[in-house]
């Protein structure tokens, strides 16, 4: 006697069933870049909320995510982190030194790549907060001379980016257009933690832009020697 339902018909196909694929296990070396990077973000957004002088690596730390411990593994002091922290934010700045790197000179080109050096630089509010940390460590010659050497190197590839857009032949007044371009816009910033007027930085980097697309019309001709800066001057960021 058979049994409904038994030897029906020979058996389907196996359901598939999906294999998961393993997950790729991060390394010592990625957990810790990860780490890094995060302290630093946090330690960036801090210095621009609070200031160097009030924050803490504790309070970098927590907003971060990762323990006092882990933070004091990686940047034992607060210098180390603040040193970190301005190195990470100066990468990002380079990430976007294309936007005023032209090979145009007019007044409008000129006015274009002051408004990208604004948008990406000197307008933006970690700029001040580089500045801020930069002029708080003119008391502590040990962190003003680790600051110095990072900020440093990315002023020599801002200006060396920036400098394909300006046609002067000697080096020395070169450097001293680009000293004079950077000493606008960072007065500029300065201004702009009491102005009122939001539109004020397009009508400076208006007006700025006619003054230098002037003189350098002007300058077409081969330079005459100009004093070279003083190497041993502080760089501003």
């Amino acid at each position: 006697m058979s049994v409904q339902g038994d030897f029906e018909g020979p058996p389907g196909p196996a359901p598939s069933v999906a294999i998961p694929t393993p997950r790729a296990r991060r390394t010592q070396a990625m957990r810790s870049s990860d780490t890094q990077r995060r302290l630093c973000q946090a330690a960036v957004e801090l210095l621009t909320e609070v200031g160097y002088a009030n924050v803490t690596t504790a309070q970098i730390a927590e907003r971060a995510g990762v323990s006092k411990g882990a933070q004091a593994h990686h940047y034992p002091t607060k210098d180390d982190m603040v040193v970190a922290a301005i190195r990470h934010l100066l990468a990002d700045w380079q990430e976007g030194r294309a936007a005023y790197s032209s090979e145009a000179v007019g007044s409008q080109a000129m006015e274009q790549l002051q408004q990208a050096l604004w948008q990406n630089i000197f307008g933006r509010p970690d700029y001040l907060a580089a500045l801020d940390v930069v002029l708080s460590s003119r008391h502590q010659p040990a962190l003003h001379a680790r600051l110095r050497d990072e900020v440093k190197g990315w002023i020599a590839t801002r200006d060396a980016t920036f400098a394909r857009s300006i046609p002067l032949k000697d080096p020395a007044e070169l450097a001293n257009f680009l000293s004079l371009n950077s000493c606008v816009l960072r007065g500029l910033a300065t201004s702009m933690e009491v102005a009122t007027d939001e539109a004020l930085p397009q009508r400076v980097m208006a007006l700025w832009s006619e003054m230098a697309s002037a003189y350098l019309a002007q300058r077409g001709a081969p330079a005459s020697s100009v004093s070279t800066p003083n190497p041993g001057s502080t760089p501003r960021p």
